[in-house]
């Protein structure tokens, strides 16, 4: 069944050739039963690092990150789906947790230094969902050195 029909056989419009809406595109149909096709505006989402903590007793460090712009739907979004970092590979766990106010936190509790690493950070919310396909994703590099002046290195338990 067709989605849509636009009566031409030119992709790129909205209507595929083949009568398929297109990705990040809207389509009805008019009163002489051809789609209309407008462009779905597309959101520009940014993450920020706005601090990294160091834990004085445990080997794990608190990024704070700020989104915007602030949507409802992210109280819903799986962080640990949309998010792909290099963390993933030195950190024993990554715990997620959004306060609804456009403040993600990312507690990275690590088995190996984490002391100065550059860190690559890919925010995709549309992995996760259909729902955030109109959501460009977004990237951000930095490196790990705590604002509260304590190294993220490997600590034995006896330190602490």
């Amino acid at each position: 069944m067709e989605q849509c029909d636009d009566g031409n056989l030119i992709a790129g419009d909205g209507c595929s050739p083949t009568c398929t809406i297109e990705i990040h595109w809207s389509c009805v149909l008019n009163s002489a039963m051809l789609s209309v096709c407008t462009p779905i505006p597309q959101i520009n989402m940014t993450i920020t690092l706005a601090s990294t903590i160091k834990s004085p007793t445990s080997n794990s460090v608190v990024f704070t990150f700020d989104i915007s712009p602030v949507i409802p739907a992210l109280n819903s979004l799986d962080f640990s789906q949309a998010i792909t970092c290099d963390l993933n590979n030195t950190a024993s766990s990554l715990d997620y947790s959004y306060n609804g106010n456009g403040v993600l936190t990312l507690t990275a509790n690590y088995n190996s230094s984490l002391q100065g690493q550059n860190i690559a950070l890919q925010f995709d919310p549309s992995l996760v969902s259909s729902a955030f396909e109109q959501v460009l994703s977004s990237n951000l590099s930095f490196t790990v050195a705590p604002d509260n002046n304590l190294p993220a290195t490997v600590y034995d338990d006896g330190t602490y």
